[in-house]
């Protein structure tokens, strides 16, 4: 009898330590820090109106990464130039960190001969934009979409920029094929990247239902099971755009958030839930349309936006959410709410 008793007192102590080792290391786990939120900011002049700026106000946002200019390949001089560059000395909203941010066309890659002029000519260009800032940036961005053949010329580029600029960190977009297939197009040597998770579908095809973005999308890029090998953010759309077709082929794409041409049942035939025919020749935002032009108008929706974050919470540890892009026509198709959701969902 005092056997059991004491056997049943092991028992219950091994018991007790066991459940108190678990509760302690519970308690010893930090939760990774919540992603930190912003927007993207792709016009030339830095002006927030009062929409934009409650955007910032009510999500509590405390990044912007502000376009400050393109470079692309110039063929009639056969060299890289900058195109659209940021006209204006911003004043930013107080607690925003801002990150200036280069576009670069692939072909620029492509045809350049000299990385290092290039990459030094980039630099001496985003400081004398920013020399104008009041508050100076901690980082820069590089945008490319860089293919398996510019990989080696990117990556040169990238590695000049930090050894060579006085910014704390370089950060890079990240394509989601290029998430998918870092074996093939390699991992850029950033301190840290942004998964753009839109522009997934084939905007030239007629049969494509939303070239932005949709869950069914950007599922099968995100098959992989190891992580990507530096630190990620996420980047997700809320702009929208109607994609014209003439005589059968993709035409141009018409920037959308003014919706009103779709209740214009005297030039517009509704013939499924976002594509339309032109019933008789009219203008869409200042650009001329025949009769029998086809239009699919695009947008991901707040619960598609959530859908798609729910994909990809398993799949890293995202330390910034960003919104692309910052600006009230995109932002009056959203509330405030739903973007909260999408971000909590991330958490």
């Amino acid at each position: 009898m005092q056997n059991i008793f004491w056997l049943a007192r092991y028992r219950l102590s091994r018991s007790i330590l066991f459940f108190s080792l678990v509760f302690l290391f519970a308690a010893c786990a930090k939760k990774s820090p919540s992603p930190e939120v912003g927007f993207y900011y792709w016009k030339t002049q830095f002006s927030l109106n009062d929409i934009e700026q409650a955007a910032l106000d009510s999500l509590q946002a405390q990044k912007l990464y502000i376009r400050i200019f393109d470079v692309d390949w110039d063929f009639n001089s056969q060299q890289p130039i900058p195109k659209g560059s940021q006209s204006n000395a911003p004043i930013f909203p107080q607690g925003i960190e801002p990150t200036p941010t280069i576009y670069i066309t692939n072909r620029t890659l492509l045809h350049a001969r000299n990385i290092d002029s290039l990459a030094q000519k980039i630099l001496d260009y985003t400081s004398e934009i920013v020399s104008k800032w009041v508050v100076q940036p901690k980082k820069i961005q590089l945008d490319v979409d860089w293919t398996a053949t510019t990989k080696d010329k990117y990556f040169r580029l990238i590695n000049y920029v930090k050894s060579n600029s006085y910014f704390d960190k370089t950060s890079v977009t990240i394509r989601l094929h290029q998430y998918k297939h870092p074996n093939k197009t390699g991992v850029p040597p950033a301190d840290e990247g942004i998964l753009m998770c839109y522009n997934t579908g084939k905007i030239k095809e007629w049969k494509t239902d939303n070239s932005i973005a949709s869950p069914k999308e950007i599922a099968p890029y995100l098959k992989k099971t190891k992580r990507y090998p530096i630190s990620l953010g996420i980047a997700l759309p809320i702009f929208s755009w109607t994609v014209i077709f003439r005589d059968s082929s993709f035409y141009k794409i018409v920037s959308d958030a003014d919706l009103s041409w779709q209740q214009d049942t005297i030039h517009f035939q509704q013939l499924s839930s976002n594509r339309y025919a032109v019933k008789s020749s009219t203008y869409l935002k200042g650009h001329y349309l025949y009769e029998g032009d086809l239009l699919r108008y695009e947008t991901v929706t707040s619960k598609e936006l959530k859908a798609i974050t729910t994909l990809l919470k398993p799949k890293e540890h995202f330390t910034e959410i960003l919104f692309y892009h910052l600006d009230d026509d995109n932002l009056n198709n959203y509330d405030w709410h739903d973007l909260s959701k999408i971000i909590g969902a991330l958490d």
